[in-house]
């Protein structure tokens, strides 16, 4: 009996990370300008954000600050070379390749990063998000 309860809530954990995995690239699969909306369910009320430019510590000041980012995007894409998981903290190694008229002449350009993510609260949503990569690749 024990080892059935242990077994099943090992597969519960791996399945919730998968989940959380999933969520990750779909969100930053399908955010643009007309769905700002995904930011809602994808980021706790309090969430905690932070890149080489910002930090922010609101959902609502996240999606100002998406929402002015993707603003003059022309288009935009990632590529996830590899996710690493611990519980609910993920490490997402990634690969953006952006078009804006706002760099490069609107050419796109490849910028390679990694990002720390943590899960939790009340609702299972993104408490923590952290962005690494170099601005010099901008």
């Amino acid at each position: 009996m024990c080892a059935c309860f242990l077994l099943t809530a090992i597969a519960s954990a791996q399945n919730q990370s998968m989940d959380e995995k999933e969520k990750i690239q779909r969100f930053f699969t399908e955010l643009n300008t007309g769905s700002m909306h995904l930011v809602d369910a994808f980021y706790d009320q309090n969430a905690h954000f932070i890149d080489p430019l910002i930090e922010l510590k609101s959902r609502d000041d996240i999606k100002r600050y998406y929402r002015g980012l993707y603003q003059n995007v022309n288009s935009v894409s990632f590529e996830y070379e590899e996710m690493l998981s611990e519980g609910k903290t993920h490490v997402v190694f990634w690969r953006m390749t952006l078009a804006t008229n706002a760099l490069n002449g609107g050419k796109p350009y490849t910028v390679s990063g990694v990002s720390h993510i943590t899960f939790g609260g009340t609702e299972g949503k993104v408490i923590y998000h952290r962005d690494y990569y170099d601005l010099s690749e901008f």
